[in-house]
């Protein structure tokens, strides 16, 4: 929800009682849009006075006014000067009957300062749509402080929001309405706007405009609060372009996915599939992905398949998510498709989905789009717990299913009838020639063929290269790319600032604008010293204009975006020799500032340019790595929930650094959810490291190895229960124990300790996968080492005796050999009490671990039940201090110690206090982290319900 300050007015006009004050919008050039009352007393072509921040008083004149409606329109006087605003104003208009959040800001008398000077006021509240259905006008329920009522000196009461009146109302990016009064029958914190659908359907208002704007959909119907926080709403497949969009400054724009200028044809199979799939089968969750590289068609193929979707039986459209309002959210009443567009970059979001859904009593489908699986699936199903896996329905290629040949003729007729009818009377458009050879490869994406279609309207058909027969697709985008850069030159005007080679420069600053995310101009414009031509200080006028030109060339939700579609920034990327210099000094600065979102964006435009493209992409991320990566290392483990650690990984897998993965692995927390594939990845390339390491010196590097064995098994493990991963953790650890065995053979004194450590490690694998017996034996052999070890060293090794003794009592128990396993517990209860007892800040937690094992031993024994009992009570104390301390580490462990209490209490007879264990609001008091999860999704429960 963002109002364009610069746009905010103040009015201020003659009145017969002497003056009214007043505020605005401006919806123009020089067009400011207020309430009538304001300026009624000047008339219509009477003069009022306005201002914007930052600037002087301004003479007006009024040239529409609507006492009925109440709103006004005021134009500045040409001599005067004028600040235009570099936001594109989108005019909303509210649908549906749900609350919508809304802000405005203005210049009421509550805000005036002792020198009479009004200071800003930002009003943010919600519209319910059912109130004032018959005066069709919007009332503002105010949530932000309201004023305190005002009284004249004779006692009247006075409104404090006097001077608020003509503010504009806002939903999300969209102005809605006009603040014209608040009602006397109610307090300071309501508020009436007259919506801008009824301006706009005053044909003198729109004759004054200049233009007759179409007001576009505000406020979903169809919402999702999730466990993360947010709201998740539906966007429709299609957006049409803007009322008299100027095409001429932004070709590639008609080749958006979401505008749909050519009409959609091919790849009928695929298409039928996915409506199958969509609206057949029983009620619950599935998930499907497509894929394909970019340009291929995943989205717009998505965005027919929402289109044709019968939307009186269900609803559809692409996932985007309102991190802005909360709402109270229930279960579902009827079946959804949801597409996740750039699945690789919203892991957490679609975890959250799956989770969120995962129960639902609907057919819900989840489709998400792609170039690939790798390596973010991976990512998905360790923040799933590997739930995803049980609702996958497979992958569609569309690598697999290129356009036919016949199919890519017919499309390239249609896409040229297309972009000549959205370009009449913009451009002098050809008529094109023959098409180019359509049956080369490159072709068998629809972004190609459109690229080619639009090429050829423009009158610069594809030609094959010198020495080629067929046109490549690295052509085909170069050739958009040189169109493109001209339409910069024209529009940032360079040529009259005399600086340089404008193209040169323009697409430095285009690429800067791509691979960083700067909030507000002041940070874009210090971001642009990374050009090169712009780092001198003289240069700061130049780069404040092309901050704000950068600002307005690519529609979307931040202050700069990436230049789009995807394949036009890869191939950009790819060809910019300078790429290194300068993705190394916005990597520096944000290092510096604390810039996540810059980082997130480098990493993420960079890996998916060298996956692409290549060339000065693959070079600049594989610099990155190399320079950067400790610091980025250090982002990452700084902000575990954010999407840096994933963004990380990705560029890691995209180009691997084994060398200094080895040196830096090691200083990733042993045991983090949110951090578990980062720490794979490092791992695993450290293995690399040391594996090539060790062949050619085994004897200086083979225990580096076996270390780096040991900790990606483990780190595997940390991924979750998937198959997969456990088979590749037991291979790790196997080989680790069997180079520690060879290692302790020759060296016993320095390795023993760590074979003994690896055989532990050995047996959770083992055990892992279901094989007790080998996972007993391993156990029993790290016993055996540790007791050795520690009667010589007990300092040193009594530690590590107690944590095999608890894994051989799992053991132990898990085949029944129950009396075996209640003494090797007792025994580590024993130990642990002694050592946290003299060091409890360090041995707390293994001794809560130790007693929560003992209980459940002793519980499954069903002997001795008062003992477990206590044990039980002493874990649970120790989990919730800890948790207290530590709650996103013992969060876990914490419920699990309270849901054995419970089962303990239970087999005792106690069942009320055993029921109030397990209730939600008892969990919650041991981990207030499921408050939020619980709060707005229920059903989310069911997912952890399920997993204990």
């Amino acid at each position: 929800m963002s109002v364009d300050l610069a746009r905010v007015a103040q009015v201020f006009a003659p009145s017969g009682i002497g003056s009214r004050a007043g505020s605005g919008y401006v919806v123009g050039e020089r067009l400011v849009l207020t309430a009538a009352h304001v300026c009624v007393d000047a008339g219509i072509r009477g003069t009022v006075e306005v201002r914007v921040p930052g600037s002087g008083w301004r003479s007006a004149a009024v040239v529409w006014l609507d006492l009925e409606l109440d709103a006004a329109l005021v134009r500045v006087a040409p001599t005067e000067r004028w600040p235009v605003p570099v936001s594109v104003l989108r005019w909303g208009r509210l649908e549906g009957w749900e609350p919508v959040t809304v802000t405005a800001v203005g210049f009421p008398w509550a805000q005036r300062r002792p020198d009479t000077i009004r200071d800003t006021e930002q009003v943010v509240g919600f519209v319910a749509p059912g109130t004032g259905v018959q005066s069709q006008t919007l009332h503002v329920n105010v949530q932000s402080a309201p004023p305190s009522p005002r009284s004249t000196t004779g006692g009247a009461q006075v409104s404090p929001w006097s001077g608020m009146s003509g503010a504009g109302l806002v939903a999300g990016s969209h102005l809605i309405g006009v603040v014209v009064a608040d009602p006397a029958k109610y307090g300071t914190d309501r508020l009436v706007a007259v919506p801008i659908t009824r301006i706009l359907a005053e044909t003198a208002f729109t004759d004054a405009l200049g233009s007759r704007p179409i007001p576009a959909q505000v406020g979903q119907q169809w919402r999702l609060p999730l466990s993360s926080g947010g709201t998740v709403v539906l966007k429709p497949p299609y957006k049409p372009l803007p009322p008299r969009f100027n095409t001429r400054t932004g070709l590639s724009v008609l080749t958006i996915p979401e505008h749909g200028i050519v009409p959609f044809s091919g790849r009928e199979d695929v298409l039928a599939e996915l409506l199958d799939w969509c609206t057949t089968g029983d009620a619950g969750l599935g998930v499907r992905t497509l894929t394909g590289g970019g340009g291929s068609g995943k989205t717009r193929l998505a965005a027919q398949l929402c289109a044709l979707l019968p939307s009186t039986d269900l609803d559809a459209g692409f996932v985007e998510l309102d991190t802005r309002a909360e709402m109270v959210g229930g279960e579902l009443d009827r079946p959804v498709v949801l597409v996740v567009d750039d699945a690789d970059l919203n892991g957490s979001l679609i975890a959250d989905l799956v989770s969120a859904l995962a129960y639902a009593g609907v057919r819900v489908r989840i489709l998400l789009l792609a170039r690939s699986r790798d390596p973010w699936w991976s990512m998905l199903r360790t923040a799933t717990e590997s739930l995803i896996d049980g609702f996958d329905d497979g992958e569609v290629p569309l690598a697999a299913v290129p356009l036919a040949v016949v199919t890519r003729y017919d499309h390239y007729r249609a896409a040229c009838d297309a972009f000549a009818a959205a370009l009449a009377g913009v451009l002098d458009t050809a008529t094109p020639v023959a098409p180019p050879d359509l049956t080369a490869t490159v072709f068998g994406d629809p972004l190609m063929v459109h690229f080619a279609a639009l090429l050829a309207v423009c009158g610069e058909p594809v030609e094959p290269l010198p020495g080629r027969t067929r046109p490549t697709r690295t052509q085909v985008l170069r050739a958009m790319l040189s169109r493109e850069a001209r339409r910069w030159i024209r529009q940032a005007n360079l040529d009259a600032r005399g600086a340089g080679d404008p193209e040169v420069l323009l697409r430095h600053c285009v690429v800067t604008a791509t691979i960083s995310a700067p909030d507000c101009e002041r940070v874009a414009v210090e971001t642009l010293t990374a050009v090169p031509a712009l780092t001198d200080p003289s240069e700061t006028r130049l780069r404040h204009g092309l901050a704000q030109w950068l600002q307005i060339l690519h529609e979307g939700s931040a202050y700069w975006n990436p230049l789009r579609p995807d394949p036009l920034a890869d191939q950009l990327l790819a060809d910019l020799d300078i790429l290194p210099d300068i993705t190394t000094t916005l990597a520096e600065r944000a290092l510096r500032s604390g810039d996540i979102a810059t980082l997130e964006r480098l990493l993420t435009e960079l890996t998916r340019a060298a996956a692409a493209s290549g060339d000065n992409a693959t070079r600049a991320l594989d610099e990155l790595l190399r320079d950067k990566l400790e610091q980025l290392l250090d982002a990452a483990v700084a902000d575990p929930d954010g999407h840096l650690p994933q963004r990380l990984t990705t560029a890691m897998w995209q180009s691997p650094i084994p060398a200094i993965a080895a040196d830096i692995y090691r200083r990733l927390p042993e045991y983090s959810l949110a951090l578990a594939d980062l720490s794979h990845a490092l791992t695993h390339q450290a293995v690399t490291h040391y594996r090539a390491h060790a062949t050619a010196d085994p004897d200086v590097f083979r225990p580096d190895l076996a270390t780096s064995l040991n900790t990606l098994s483990n780190r595997l493990a940390n991924l979750g229960p998937n198959l997969g991963h456990g088979k590749e953790a037991l291979a790790a650890i196997r080989e680790a124990v069997t180079i520690y065995r060879d290692l302790a053979a020759a060296r016993p004194d320095v390795f023993r300790p760590d074979l003994a450590t690896s055989l532990n490690t050995l047996s959770n694998r083992l055990a892992n996968l279901g094989q007790r017996e080998e996972a007993l034996a391993a156990a029993q052999e790290a016993v055996t080492i540790y007791r050795d070890l520690a009667a010589a060293r007990p300092d040193v090794f009594r530690p590590d005796l107690a944590t095999s003794l608890n894994t051989l009592s799992n053991r132990l128990a898990n085949l029944g050999q129950r009396e075996e396993a209640l003494a090797a517990a007792q025994e580590a209860v024993t130990i642990y009490r002694d050592l946290a007892a003299a060091r409890p800040d360090v041995f707390r937690p293994d001794l809560a671990e130790s007693l929560f094992i003992y209980a459940w031993i002793v519980n499954n024994l069903a002997q001795n039940l008062p003992d477990a009992l206590a044990a039980a009570r002493e874990s649970v104390a120790l989990y919730r201090d800890l948790y207290s301390q530590y709650p996103s580490r013992y969060n876990d462990q914490a419920v699990d110690a309270g849901d054995l209490l419970a089962t303990v209490l239970d087999a005792l007879g106690q069942h009320d206090e055993a029921a109030e264990w397990r209730s939600p609001e008892k969990i919650v008091d041991m981990a207030s982290a499921f408050r939020e999860w619980a709060r707005p999704s229920p059903w989310a429960w069911c997912k952890w319900l399920g997993r204990r």
